[in-house]
């Protein structure tokens, strides 16, 4: 474990592949995009009890199919084959690629014990195996476990090595999601990010350089499970995806992500200790402001069948004139909801850049959740210093939003107390934070946008950051705004349609 604890390969990864190089995207092919869905061989649709289908469509169902106007940036070298439109889902994800997958595992209410793979697309379970356990994956504290998978090609065609960054922050935003959702019915959700991975892979079939289990949500409170669906068959050995979709092993292109996945199946069980809680470094002595009590639970059932629906990344400009103290207050009163889990909202802190919050002055400021309260560690109008440099501001609409929100975390303490799996950890925090900052933002009547455009190091240096706090993701925030791409409804009725066979092309 001492390789483990000093964590080479993750300082690496942080060093040499987590950043997004200078003109990467105008040299994506996209005609290496992969499908946005993993389908199995057609079968018919495996229907389970309520309440789960509707708790999986709310978690990661598709919502809305988004035509996108990328306008003058399709003549740039490299832009031509820009894709134009892709489905999207309840969760962002890094560049609307939607790199997770997710998979029932367990007493699915009625259907036989085993691991399911959740089509979004058709509303459907495909049968993976049968006879698959939490516990055979290391998790013995529930019946149903929802294990959370990335494939790694969904996003290293367009990012590369910096692709694993977004993917570990994906898992966490659905994770995230699929917390607040169980909340919202009623029922309890427990975090893990140490389970065997290995079991995983081989129980559910997954080949490990195509496809990474990162995290697993335990279901506690469903009823007690029906008699299984008439019909129903159990596969003794894993079903394998079609095809035209099956994840290409592309694991190998990337030797950092590569190296840096294979040190992180150290530290794997669940009694390995955990860093302590983070808590704001030194602020100006004086400048706090306090914060209203937020106007309601911005994730209660009704306010997140509304956040749901109209939760989006916001690709044009943001409104007109300020936000509120209280709807500041909502947004980042977000981040003291915890969970239950080996990590938390207490691995996690936000600082925050005011640039038009009503009674705010403008500056930098660190949360104080014990407090409920903004410490401010930099003084002055910070917007300019904010701003990316052309071309990401010209794709990005050149947003000017009235603040921005960075999840931050300490990775040194990680690496000491569980080596290189806290890289993964870690991110899985940030954006499991990060998804319920968006939902109250929706919830508060406000526009968003999650981005990781800006290098690490000029973030820490424009919020004034200690040393050890590391800046994970940057949310965008400010009065509704006007979306350049027009983005389509999609049917999320309860019903589960019938699979039409796939056609491969």
């Amino acid at each position: 474990m001492t390789h483990a604890r000093e964590a080479a390969a993750a300082r690496r990864y942080l060093s040499e592949g987590e950043r997004l190089q200078p003109g990467n995207l105008a040299r994506v092919d996209w005609g290496r995009k992969l499908p946005a869905v993993k389908r199995y061989p057609p079968r018919a649709a495996v229907r389970p009890a309520d309440p789960l289908p509707a708790l999986l469509r709310d978690a990661y169902g598709w919502t809305r199919y988004q035509w996108d106007d990328w306008g003058q940036a399709t003549s740039l070298p490299g832009m031509a084959n820009l894709a134009l439109g892709r489905p999207l889902r309840a969760v962002p994800s890094g560049g609307g690629l939607s790199s997770s997958e997710l998979y029932p595992v367990g007493e699915v209410p009625g259907l036989p014990s085993g691991a399911y793979h959740y089509d979004g697309a058709a509303e459907a379970l495909d049968p993976v195996r049968a006879n698959v356990t939490p516990a055979d994956l290391g998790l013995d504290d529930t019946p149903l476990a929802l294990l959370i998978t990335s494939v790694f090609g969904r996003v290293s065609f367009k990012y590369g090595e910096f692709g694993y960054r977004l993917q570990c922050l994906d898992a966490g935003l659905l994770a995230g999601q699929i917390l607040a959702v169980l909340d919202a019915a009623g029922l309890g959700g427990r975090l893990h990010t140490r389970f065997h991975d290995e079991a995983a892979e081989e129980r559910l079939g997954l080949t490990p350089t195509a496809e990474r289990p990162l995290v697993a949500v335990a279901v506690r409170g469903l009823p007690p499970a029906a008699p299984a669906a008439p019909g129903a068959v159990p596969l003794a050995a894993p079903a394998l995806p079609t095809e035209h979709t099956r994840p290409p092993q592309v694991l190998d292109t990337m030797p950092h992500t590569r190296t840096l996945c294979a040190a992180s199946r150290d530290g794997t069980g669940p009694g390995a200790p955990l860093p302590p809680p983070l808590v704001p470094g030194p602020a100006w002595p004086g400048d706090a402001v306090a914060l209203p009590p937020p106007d309601a639970d911005p994730l209660r059932p009704d306010a997140l069948a509304v956040a749901r629906r109209e939760r989006r990344s916001l690709d044009g400009r943001f409104g007109v004139g300020p936000i509120t103290l209280a709807q500041a207050a909502t947004v980042i009163a977000a981040a003291r909801h915890t969970w239950e889990g080996d990590v938390g909202s207490r691995h996690v802190l936000l600082y925050c850049l005011v640039n038009d919050v009503t009674g705010v002055p403008r500056g930098a400021y660190v949360y104080d959740p014990a407090g409920h309260r903004l410490l401010r560690t930099r003084e002055g109008d910070l917007r300019e210093e904010m701003w990316l440099p052309p071309p990401q501001r010209w794709l990005l609409g050149d947003q000017r939003c009235a603040m921005a929100v960075y999840p931050a975390g300490d990775y040194a303490a990680g690496f000491a107390a569980c080596g290189d799996r806290w890289y993964q950890m870690q991110n899985i925090a940030a954006g499991a934070v990060a998804q319920r900052v968006l939902l109250a933002a929706a919830g508060a009547g406000l526009s968003s946008r999650i981005m990781c455009a800006a290098a690490p190091a000029d973030v820490a240096k424009l919020l004034a950051l200690p040393p050890a706090h590391r800046p994970l993701c940057e949310i965008l925030i400010g009065p509704r705004g006007h979306n350049v791409a027009y983005a389509q409804p999609l049917s999320a009725g309860d019903t589960w349609p019938a699979r039409t066979p796939e056609v491969t092309p």
